[in-house]
């Protein structure tokens, strides 16, 4: 680097601070005044009209600070929106900053919750109780252009960092920073405990519903006849002796049901009551559904000797489903009430061998007759209901043999010989049926599913970081522009280490949080507000690049790598999306948007050359976007880091991997007398924090990377 280039880069930072005191002597009054400033540290306070005024100073602000900045510090210094913003606060707390530093200063940690300073990667330098340096006004206001352009600097993260955690500007009026998020929760009726004990509500997330379709079905209007355990309705029902009544579960509620007794008149809303079961005060304002279907047909299969003596032989109850054929839904009557309804069932091709099975699972011994034969029956059945009262009446015609085939499709004669030997073995009568219908639920009697939106917040303790100052003589020469660029230099540096520090600390508390959780089957409880939309997931992969590479040409070698590492991205990746439940979670968010997930990739200098191949993003990612990002930091060597973001949103994002909350710092110059000497010091004392939201992790240790790149060329070993 040429001396010019560095005497250019210095008047760069000198002339920016020119040119915003120029601005200040100028419109001072109209960019910063006590009123503005006392406005800034009570935000939450304002009235309308006062927020209105604050909001129109800060955009006037801003605009003339990006003009500004953009004049002097050209190409040398990287000003985005979230420095320009940090800049713009520091330009309104110029008004009055001794109110600004006293209110940015204290530290609220009521009703916060307390992130991990600590952890394998390191620690953060954090404090709750400011530097013991004491600024007036007078100092503060001096060096109010030095703010404005330290945050305008020092607020910007490097690419990793903001990838991860994208920065939140932060105003003094907020006691700690907040994240907040809204869930649709899903559930059904819940009848409290009359035991005074905690009553579940089973409240399940919404999100949860895409994988588990389960969480949605809801048939609080099925009509499913109840056998009471006094056998009160046992006329409607086949007889127990031949069908026993089975326990079953509907929407929750748990009772005993059966076959509904053919030939046999009923009322179907009123045996579909029960006490775990409806609302028994059912009246005339209750009526079926007009779709009423018939679904499974119950037949009693007897040998010879059964029928004979039904204390002998065999007998079998045979369930034929038949819900989705032809002619099995009921019809409105071509003539007669309007509320009536018919079924004319009939099907000629229900098959019968040797090994159907009954009801109980094993095969119907009755048909043992059959041998290897098979034979094809006729079934009918016919039938009125009366949506309006549910009175409902089906009737059965005798169960006909229509045809008898061998095991290879032969038909066989079944007026003579052994045919006729074989469908004479049995018998067959239609014994039962069910139903599917439902009550219209026309005068909102039952609520269904119901959906309730809550919303869930978390506050952090945003601390003080460790003093940066910058000593001089106190009767040397100044140079006001070297140690601002040292001040936002050393700023910007730790705030990077403290990101890294973050990230690989959040990995050392979701492998072990998540891993055992999975073990034992029970939710994981784990630090980010994303927990509440997410399933919390966690995997870690070991690459041995010496192993897995077997080429021995060079660029065989950088080809096969790559792709080695793009396809371990990409099967993680989709993997992390869906056992999160990621995706949907981004939709709902979304409105029912189809938004592409975007992945972060976080990995070492010499690693992303190998992952962005030659320029082809597609190798990277299959219908994902994705930002590959990385970092010098040597705790990052030899490690790949996946998670989801969303970029600079303008608000902390719970379905981002993380938030940088940043709250604009003023700077100063004191002499300060320690330790029997006086110096002259420029101080600036940070106030930011790294927070994670989205448990959702990917991990690629890779290692033995210089044992396959390393050539030697002319006896000089070169990384490829």
């Amino acid at each position: 680097m040429s001396l010019l280039s560095i005497k250019k880069k210095a008047t760069g930072l000198g002339a920016a601070q020119t040119s915003i005191s120029a601005l200040l002597q100028g419109q001072g009054a109209d960019l910063s005044n006590h009123t503005i400033a006392n406005n800034l540290v009570a935000l939450e306070s304002l009235d309308d009209n006062a927020r209105t005024d604050l909001e129109a100073s800060f955009e006037h602000g801003s605009q003339e600070l990006n003009t500004v900045l953009k004049d002097t510090l050209g190409e040398d210094f990287r000003v985005n929106e979230i420095g320009l913003e940090a800049a713009a606060i520091a330009l309104l707390a110029s008004g009055n900053p001794a109110v600004y530093a006293q209110k940015a200063m204290r530290v609220s940690t009521e009703s916060n919750a307390e992130l991990p300073a600590f952890g394998s990667a390191g620690s953060m330098d954090f404090r709750l109780t400011p530097s013991n340096e004491a600024f007036d006004e007078t100092e503060l206001r001096k060096f109010a252009p030095h703010s404005i352009v330290f945050n305008a600097l020092a607020a910007v993260q490097d690419p990793f960092a903001e990838a991860f955690f994208p920065t939140y500007v932060m105003s003094p009026d907020n006691a700690g920073a907040e994240v907040s998020v809204q869930r649709t929760m899903v559930f059904n009726e819940v009848t409290r405990s009359a035991t005074g004990s905690i009553t579940n509500f089973g409240k399940v997330n919404l999100v949860e519903a895409v994988q588990d379709a389960t969480i949605l079905e809801n048939q609080t209007t099925a009509l499913v006849p109840v056998y009471l355990a006094d056998d009160s309705r046992a006329d409607f029902f086949v007889d127990t002796d031949v069908l026993a009544p089975v326990d079953t579960k509907v929407d929750g509620d748990e009772f005993k049901t059966s076959a509904l007794r053919v030939d046999t008149q009923m009322d179907l809303v009123s045996l579909a009551t029960g006490p775990n079961r409806i609302n028994a005060q059912i009246d005339s304002t209750d009526s079926i559904d007009g779709r009423v279907e018939l679904k499974t047909v119950y037949v009693l299969v007897r040998d010879a000797a059964n029928q004979a003596d039904s204390s002998t032989g065999e007998s079998d109850v045979l369930e034929i489903q038949v819900k989705g054929l032809p002619r099995t839904t009921f019809q409105p009557a071509a003539e007669g009430d309007s509320r009536e309804m018919t079924l004319t069932f009939s099907n000629n091709a229900v098959l019968l061998a040797n090994d159907t099975k009954g009801v109980d699972g094993s095969a119907a011994a009755a048909l043992s007759g059959l041998g290897d034969n098979v034979a094809s029956v006729d079934l009918k059945l016919n039938g009125t209901i009366n949506v309006e009262t549910g009175a409902l009446e089906i009737n059965a015609s005798p169960v006909r043999v229509n045809g008898l085939h061998d095991a290879s499709g032969t038909p066989i004669s079944t007026s003579t010989g052994a045919g006729k030997t074989a469908i004479d073995s049995f018998s067959m009568e239609v014994i039962g049926y069910k139903l599917d219908a439902r009550l219209t639920n026309a005068n909102r009697r039952t609520r269904g599913i119901l959906i309730d939106r809550t919303e869930v917040k978390e506050r952090y303790t945003v601390p003080l970081g460790a003093p940066i100052s910058a000593p001089q003589p106190v009767h040397g020469a100044s140079d006001s522009a070297s140690d601002l660029r040292a001040l936002i230099t050393t700023a910007r540096t730790r705030t990077s280490n403290n990101a890294v520090t973050t990230l690989l600390n959040y990995v050392d508390s979701l492998r072990s949080t998540v891993a055992r959780a999975s073990a034992t089957g029970a939710a994981p409880q784990v630090q980010g507000i994303g927990r509440l939309l997410v399933k919390p997931y966690f995997q870690e992969e070991t690459i041995d690049a010496k192993a897995v590479i077997n080429s021995t040409k060079s660029h065989e070698k950088a080809a096969d790598f790559s792709a080695v590492l793009v396809d371990a991205i990409r099967q993680i990746a989709y993997k992390m999306m869906d056992r999160s439940n990621y995706a949907a979670a981004l939709e709902m968010e979304t409105g029912g948007t189809s938004v592409k997930p975007k992945l972060i990739i976080g990995t070492d200098n010499v690693i992303a050359q190998h992952i962005m191949v030659s320029g082809d993003e597609r190798t990277a990612s299959i219908g994902m976007d994705f930002e590959v990002v990385s970092s010098p930091d040597s705790r990052m060597n030899g490690k790949i880091v996946l998670g989801f973001g969303r970029g600079a949103s303008g608000k902390p994002d719970a379905l981002g991997f993380g938030t940088h909350f940043y709250m604009p710092e003023l700077t100063s110059t004191a002499q300060v007398s320690r330790d029997n000497a006086t110096t002259k010091e420029t101080q600036v004392q940070p106030r930011d924090l790294h927070v994670p939201h989205l448990p959702v992790l990917g991990v690629i240790n890779v290692s033995n990377i210089d044992a396959v790149f390393t050539d030697y060329i002319g006896g000089v070993p070169t990384r490829s």
